[in-house]
C-alpha cells in the first residue's frame, strides 16, 4: 500500500509537468482528469496502509 501511495504521488507529478507543456486542449482535459483521480488515490493508499497495521 505505501508503494501504491508513492507510485500515485510520483505519476500526479508527471502528469502536472505534462500540463505545462504545450498539448491540445482534448489532451489537457484528459491530463487533468487524471490529476484529480491521482489526488485521491494517493491518501486512499496511505489511509487503507495505515488501517492495516
Amino acid at each position: 500500500m505505501k508503494l501504491g501511495a508513492t507510485n500515485a504521488k510520483a505519476m500526479m507529478n508527471i502528469y502536472n509537468e505534462m500540463i505545462k507543456k504545450p498539448s491540445s486542449p482534448q489532451l489537457l482535459k484528459a491530463l487533468k482528469c487524471c490529476v484529480e483521480a491521482y489526488k485521491y488515490a494517493s491518501p486512499t493508499f496511505e489511509m487503507v496502509s495505515s488501517e492495516l497495521v
